[in-house]
């Protein structure tokens, strides 16, 4: 059986740079919150393309979004 952290990793699409460190889910408040770390490496900027050492110091984000059936 995969681990929820795993189908996530799958479901974002991430490569081997990130891993999702939690998960948590809330039916109550329609949300889920997903817990990014980043393992290492340089990251490239998607507007300059320069490369960037250390990952985004920004407060956390929070995106919301709920699909209606």
């Amino acid at each position: 059986m995969i681990e929820i952290t795993n189908h996530h990793q799958l479901l974002l699409v991430l490569d081997s740079s990130w891993h999702v460190e939690r998960v948590n889910f809330s039916l109550q408040e329609k949300k889920v919150e997903i817990e990014l770390k980043h393992l290492g490496g340089s990251l490239v900027c998607p507007e300059c393309k320069a490369s960037c050492p250390q990952a985004d110091l920004a407060p956390v984000s929070r995106t919301e979004f709920w699909s209606h059936l």
